[in-house]
Parts: C-alpha cells; sequence; structure tokens
C-alpha cells in the first residue's frame, strides 16, 4: 500500500518560520511596516469603504427581502447553462455588483439554510468572487487609468470570464439529488435594513483588516525586493488594490482583477464558516480566471480601440484616488457606529434569551 503525503505536516513549520521573520522584521524596521500600514488605512478609508460597503448592503438587503423565490422563470435558462436554479443563479448576478468577498457572505448564508451542498459550493465561489463595477469603473478605469472606457472593457472582460468559467463548471454544479429546502420569510424593511447594514459592516471591516495587513507585507517585499529580486513580481499577487493601483499595464491590471490575490482569497476563507473551503481549487480557478480577463481585455481593447493614457515610470498610489480625506473620517465613522449597534443588537438578544430562560 502506498503512504499519502501529509503536506500539512511540512506547511504548518514553515509557515510557522515566516510569521517569527516577519514579526522580526517588524522590530527591525518598523518604519517601513508603518508605512506599509498606513497605506492599507488610506486604501480601506478611499477605495474599500465607500466603493464596497453601499453595494455590499444592497446586495444583501435584495438577498434578505427573498425576492428569489419570484424569479424562477429563470430556472430553464441558468439549469441549462450554468446547472443553477433560479436562486443561485441571482446569487451569481449579484455577486456582480457587490464586490469581491460578498459572493462568500452569500454563499455561506445560503450553505447554512440547508439549500446546497459543500461541493457544489465549492465550485461556485469558483465564479462567485467578482470585483465590483464600482471598484473596477470607479476606482480603477477613473481614478487610477484616467479612462471609464477602459473603466468598463475591465468590467466587460470580468464578467465574461465568471460566465465562461460557470459555463465549463455546470457538470460539477448539477446535482442530481435535490438539496432540503427551507422556506425563508421575508424581513420588514426596518430589520432588513438594520440586518443588511450589520452584515455588510461586518464583512468590509474584514476586508480592510487583511487589505491593512497584506499592505505591510507588500511593503516589506518591497523593501525587500532591493536585495531579492524576485520579490517585486510576487508582492503584485498578494492584494489586488495596491497590486493595480501601482501597476502601469491594462492586461496586467486585467489578469490582476480576475486572479484577485492571496489577500481576497483569506477574505473568503473568513467569511466561510458553515462548510470547509476548498483553497487550491479556489486559487487555481482564479488564476484561469486572471487569464481569460486578460485575454478578453486585449480582444476588445482590439475591436474598440479605446484611448489608453501612457503613465510614466515614476507613477505611484495617490490616496485621493477618487474621494477627498474627509471621506476616510466619515467612512470610519460610520463603519465604528454600524459596528456597535451591531454588537449591542447581538448582545441584547442574547440577554433577552437568558432573561426568558
Amino acid at each position: 500500500m502506498k503512504k499519502t503525503v501529509n503536506f500539512s505536516r511540512f506547511i504548518n513549520p514553515v509557515f510557522l518560520i515566516l510569521i517569527i521573520i516577519f514579526g522580526v522584521f517588524l522590530l527591525m524596521f518598523p518604519e517601513v511596516c508603518t508605512k506599509g500600514g498606513k497605506l492599507g488605512l488610506i486604501l480601506s478609508g478611499n477605495v474599500i469603504i465607500p466603493t464596497l460597503f453601499p453595494f455590499t448592503f444592497c446586495t444583501l438587503y435584495i438577498t434578505n427581502s427573498a425576492i428569489f423565490s419570484k424569479l424562477n422563470f429563470l430556472e430553464g435558462i441558468s439549469k441549462r447553462l450554468f446547472g443553477l436554479n433560479a436562486q443561485e443563479f441571482s446569487l451569481f448576478l449579484l455577486t456582480f455588483i457587490g464586490g469581491y468577498p460578498t459572493g462568500a457572505k452569500l454563499m455561506d448564508a445560503y450553505f447554512s439554510e440547508g439549500k446546497i451542498t459543500p461541493k457544489k459550493a465549492n465550485f461556485m465561489l469558483c465564479y462567485c468572487i467578482n470585483a465590483g463595477p464600482a471598484f473596477i469603473v470607479i476606482a480603477v478605469g477613473i481614478g487610477i487609468l484616467k479612462s471609464k472606457a477602459i473603466g468598463y472593457i475591465l468590467l466587460c472582460s470580468h464578467i465574461f470570464s465568471s460566465l465562461i468559467i460557470a459555463f465549463f463548471l455546470k457538470k460539477h454544479t448539477i446535482e442530481k439529488v435535490s438539496t432540503t429546502k427551507l422556506k425563508t420569510k421575508p424581513l420588514s424593511p426596518a430589520d432588513n435594513i438594520v440586518r443588511s447594514a450589520s452584515e455588510a459592516s461586518s464583512a468590509v471591516l474584514s476586508v480592510c483588516v487583511y487589505v491593512i495587513l497584506f499592505s505591510v507585507i507588500n511593503s516589506v517585499c518591497d523593501f525587500l525586493s532591493l536585495k531579492l529580486a524576485f520579490l517585486k513580481y510576487i508582492a503584485p499577487l498578494l492584494e489586488v488594490t495596491t497590486a493595480v493601483a501601482n501597476s502601469h499595464n491594462v492586461y496586467h491590471i486585467s489578469f490582476l482583477l480576475g486572479f484577485s490575490g492571496l489577500c481576497v482569497a483569506c477574505q473568503v476563507s473568513s467569511l466561510i464558516k458553515s462548510f470547509k473551503f476548498n483553497f487550491p481549487l479556489f486559487v487555481s480557478m482564479r488564476t484561469i480566471h486572471g487569464f481569460l480577463s486578460l485575454f478578453i481585455t486585449a480582444l476588445l481593447v482590439k475591436i474598440f480601440k479605446p484611448y489608453i493614457p501612457v503613465f510614466s515610470n515614476n507613477i505611484s498610489f495617490s490616496s485621493d484616488i477618487s474621494y477627498k480625506g474627509i471621506t476616510l473620517t466619515i467612512s470610519l465613522i460610520m463603519m465604528g457606529f454600524l459596528f456597535i449597534i451591531s454588537t449591542f443588537n447581538k448582545n441584547a438578544g442574547k440577554f433577552k434569551e437568558s432573561v426568558l430562560q
């Protein structure tokens, strides 16, 4: 009998050593890490929160309103093309406006209600993690590339790539045995607003934490790349927001938006609590998504021939991509306020249950 190799036995010590080295570096070069942390905060306040939070809130509100039950007319098309029922297909469509982590949040909730199997959930995550139009068109297209047309081309490339992957993965998402479907009652508008805002703030705060962490890691990689040149090629694969902000190439940015980076993979993993997350499958399909986006972008650029601004080699990320500095203060105050409300509501609910008992 062949013995199976337990890779976690070797991976865990390697990561432990890397974390220890990273901690030592923090002590030796605090100014480098501080610079990365500040950039992460600026990205969170000026880009992530203003673009991601409103769309995440809208997506969760639509989901919690139970409107999916009225879209059964889509079932024939969605099952034939993607192997998804009407509710799953609607969830897929919502991920195009919600931003990267929204699909993971929706998928986890969908699974917790007993409506999908772990296998199907993991395959759907391969194409239900998408950058939202606000980030691609406003932050990347207008803010970074100074071209709305390029922003829309990148958005179309991103959407078409997800649709292509969903089509070719339909044999893995078609289920012969139906899962248990629970009837969910729609929330009242007031309750839905509170719940959606609470869940959206929790999800976006989780995203911001990883953006700050990976901004510090990127700063360390940039510093070390002066002596270890290969690190400058690894850094863009870690965090997508910083990577696209520092890139000068439309096709490179298109790949990065499709690949999404290790930071997004960590965000997805943190939001999946109800089933086991298939990390290798996710990363491999994100790589394919990146190359598909690059190819489609090149094709669309050749067809429509939009104006592509020429950048100098000295271009760097500006903290005022598309929002003024006041946005950072307002965004952080609002997110903190919503987080306090969320925590208070949860604690009040637990207190009420204990009193009734």
